[in-house]
């Protein structure tokens, strides 16, 4: 899976450079290039690795992988569903942010809009990550659907995650039991909602017009929502983003000079994908090289600067046009919605998960140090989120 993301990152990008050359759709960089890093997987020694294992020698991943990639496709597949009325979206988030991405699409699918402009507003340039829309828009061109070209990737970049955080998880702890637990923690993120399926339970108010759903309530002060029908499904861009951090992660665990150049290479392509992902991987990285300074952290850094900084040079005009309030203080993020006190707040939001949590981060120290200062920089951009605000919409910090 790592693979294929990869090829994907390079093969849009490839694509896109071509294409933005010629002012027009142009398939065949990213076919050539999505090809021969599929047939380095497949013909490069990785016979001993996990995703080749038998379903005997590694049962657990095999169950996580199956469950949850049956679920991924059942889930996908209903996003978008053609009938005689028009086109039924699955979901209120698929509603609204699909409607945008199709937007996206036909920028380069339909229209000659090179550079990219934007869909909405005439004469004004697209800054937003818009990069894995045209990964869709290269799939409609190949001949797929336009549904299927927004489905399809979400089903395989949804399975991507699922694999490979499952093989960091077992790396960091030894262990295909934590790997599945936290596999599962993940994809059913949510909090206290679960209340609301208790006949006569009084400690969530119920909202007004009913239960909708069971990580999102206003009148609870629910706001994070479950991640994959939040952020994997609607937001699209998140997909390439999570993904590719992920592989990220990975690859510092092996600390080669190769290792962490491709790290490099793959973080400094993320944001024009998702431009929170390059943030929170300069983030960690740098207060990983704070923690223990290792000359091998250049190999990372370079490669992954010159490649981000003129795609942030891009955003940067869009975003100073902001007023002062694009970014600013807001503490304790959404608990002021419903005057909640933080801690309940949280404990509403991710349930136990706001005890154990600190409680085995503390318990690491002692245990295995390792992990403990490898969270930590993931524990500090938890406490900035709650007290800065970093996109006009509060929301967004779930980002």
């Amino acid at each position: 899976m790592e693979t294929i993301v990869l090829g994907t990152l390079i093969g849009t990008w490839a694509s896109f450079l071509v294409s933005l050359w010629a002012k027009q759709l142009i398939v065949w960089p990213f076919v050539i290039i999505l090809l021969l890093t599929l047939s380095y997987f497949f013909t490069h020694s990785h016979l001993h690795s996990l995703s080749k294992a038998s379903f005997k020698e590694r049962p657990l991943f095999w169950i996580t992988v199956l469950g949850w990639g049956t679920f991924l496709v059942k889930l996908f597949s209903q996003m978008l569903v053609l009938s005689p009325e028009g086109i039924w979206a699955g979901g209120s988030n698929v509603w609204g942010d699909w409607a945008g991405h199709m937007g996206y699409v036909a920028n380069w699918l339909y229209g000659t809009n090179w550079p990219p402009q934007n869909p909405w507003y005439a004469g004004l340039r697209l800054s937003y990550p818009f990069l894995f829309d045209f990964t869709s828009a290269v799939l409609a061109k190949i001949g797929l659907s336009l549904p299927w070209s927004f489905q399809l990737p979400g089903i395989v970049f949804g399975l991507a995650i699922v694999v490979i955080l499952f093989k960091l998880s077992e790396k960091l702890t030894h262990s295909a039991v934590a790997a599945t637990l936290a596999v599962a923690i993940f994809m059913l993120s949510g909090g206290l909602g679960f209340l609301y399926l208790i006949p006569g339970q009084t400690i969530l108010p119920l909202p007004e017009h009913g239960v909708k759903e069971l990580t999102h309530s206003y009148e609870a002060n629910i706001q994070w929502v479950n991640f994959v029908i939040s952020e994997m499904v609607p937001q699209r861009g998140i997909l390439m983003g999570l993904a590719a951090s992920l592989v990220v992660f990975s690859l510092w665990l092996e600390p080669k000079p190769k290792k962490y150049l491709l790290a490099g290479l793959v973080a400094g392509l993320t944001p024009f994908f998702h431009a929170h992902t390059f943030m929170v991987i300069a983030f960690v990285s740098g207060v990983l090289f704070l923690i223990r300074p290792q000359r091998i952290w250049w190999y990372f850094f370079i490669p992954a600067g010159v490649l981000a900084l003129p795609q942030f040079g891009y955003f940067l005009p869009q975003v100073s046009g902001y007023s002062s309030g694009f970014m600013r203080v807001q503490l304790g993020w959404a608990a002021h919605v419903q005057n909640d006190n933080w801690l309940w707040f949280w404990f509403k939001n991710i349930g136990l998960m706001a005890i154990l949590i600190p409680l085995f981060w503390l318990l690491a120290y002692f245990k295995n140090r390792r992990l403990f200062w490898i969270y930590l920089p993931f524990l500090l951009i938890f406490i900035a989120c709650n007290i800065w605000v970093f996109q006009p919409w509060e929301n967004d910090n779930s980002k």
